[in-house]
């Protein structure tokens, strides 16, 4: 069965849906399940985490579209803010996969349009996914982080049509360590600064 988190708002505060300072450490969403229309008036539009987490999933033909943030994170941040090192700090997201017809698209931020890390072990989109349509008043239109260790887009998926006002159209990361693109497209993002 399918599930529907939608519309949550929390005016002030991080965290539309969820402000999480100790577990869980991994969050599945799947089974054509829906997180959307989700707010923020700080950080994490439908999800904060001020924990390392292990591993985001969403799969199953999922969808996370629509939430907002007015500045970090417009559906994920994982807060690198109680560590003066975002290498070692609760902003840690081990995994972050996107998979088997599942796709993030549609959400908004200063920082981040989608998602916002002090570190990021490994993105996969895979199996026909998207990351879309993700949009950022600063940088970073699908997703702002330090550090990308690896970047994988394979099996006709996509990362395109997101957009920053700034830098970083797709991607803001000071370091990115390993990218594959394999039978899939990185395509039509922008940013107005170089």
């Amino acid at each position: 069965p399918s599930c529907c988190l939608c519309v949550c708002v929390h005016r002030r505060e991080s965290g539309g849906a969820f402000h999480i300072t100790q577990g869980p450490r991994e969050l599945t969403i799947s089974n054509g399940s829906r997180l959307e229309g989700n707010s923020a008036g700080s950080d994490g539009g439908a999800f904060f985490f001020m924990t390392r987490v292990r591993s985001v999933l969403i799969t199953n033909n999922s969808i996370v579209a629509g939430n907002s943030a007015r500045q970090a994170g417009g559906a994920f941040c994982f807060s690198p803010y109680t560590s003066e090192d975002p290498n070692e700090g609760p902003g840690i997201i081990h995994n972050f996969i996107i998979t088997s017809g599942s796709s993030v698209s549609h959400n908004v931020a200063d920082r981040g349009g989608a998602i916002y890390a002090g570190r990021v072990g490994s993105m996969i989109i895979s199996d026909g996914s998207a990351l879309v349509s993700n949009a950022a008043s600063e940088y970073g239109g699908a997703v702002a982080a330090c550090t990308v260790d690896l970047l994988a887009i394979e099996a006709n998926s996509t990362i395109s049509n997101n957009s920053a006002v700034e830098v970083g159209g797709a991607l803001a990361v000071d370091r990115l360590n390993d990218l594959v693109l394999l039978n899939s497209s990185l395509s039509n993002n922008t940013a107005q600064a170089s």
